[in-house]
């Protein structure tokens, strides 16, 4: 039958699937708080502080469909707005980022 959290059987998947997401949202938290000390908080684009109040979007330096790899190393924290600059410009001039 359809899978229900709620539902004594499913107990345990439940509970597993809960563990293992949470492990994932630590970890990844761990890795933007990596990279936020490296770039000493602030943008890699625009040199700019990077805060909860401005946002920030985890940019791959070298996008993953062109070979780029998830490590820290090809990845930085950009602004919103930065990160949308930089997609938008990547096809014709890439950007030098600052921070890596």
């Amino acid at each position: 039958g359809a899978y229900n959290p709620y539902d004594v059987a499913h107990e345990l998947k439940w509970e597993a699937l809960r563990v293992q997401r949470m492990q994932h949202k630590l970890r990844y938290r761990g890795q933007i708080l990596s990279i936020f000390r490296r770039q000493k908080g602030l943008c890699a684009l625009c040199g700019q502080a990077v805060s909860k109040e401005t946002g920030w979007h985890d940019h791959h330096v070298i996008r993953r469909v062109d070979g780029g790899s998830d490590t820290l190393r090809n990845r930085t924290l950009l602004h919103p707005n930065c990160h949308a600059l930089a997609h938008s410009r990547q096809k014709d001039t890439p950007l030098r980022f600052s921070g890596l």
